[in-house]
């Protein structure tokens, strides 16, 4: 038996066509991937970079405020000592002078900016 072919009459709108696909679609499709490939790779790269960024901000914070609680415990050691040692008065400023600088941080972040 003879096998017949489909003949497909070649006009000049007629799509060329490589492996059942129009070869139209197949350039349009690389087209749009060399846009969108770059696109993807680059906010990939910025999650990466915007998570770094997060942890370096998370250390330092965590440094500073270690820092911060052991500055305020080391005057508030100096404050029992001098209870220890009868100046009640020095203690009693100490104290309040810690606790107004660290009301004075809480209230001064937050209270709103203006302009």
């Amino acid at each position: 038996m003879e096998e017949k072919e489909n003949k497909v009459e070649i006009t000049p709108h007629s799509p060329v066509v490589d492996q059942g696909e129009p070869v139209e679609i197949q350039a349009m499709g690389k087209f749009f991937e060399g846009i969108i490939a770059p696109l993807a790779k680059s906010q990939e790269i910025a999650a990466i970079e915007g998570t770094k960024r997060a942890e370096i901000l998370a250390k330092i914070a965590h440094k500073g405020l270690l820092y911060f609680f052991c500055v305020a415990f080391s005057i508030l050691a100096i404050s029992v000592l001098a209870l220890y040692l009868g100046k009640d008065q020095l203690a009693e400023k100490i104290i309040f002078g810690v606790i107004s600088f660290i009301g004075g941080l809480g209230i001064g972040r937050s209270m709103p900016k203006n302009g």
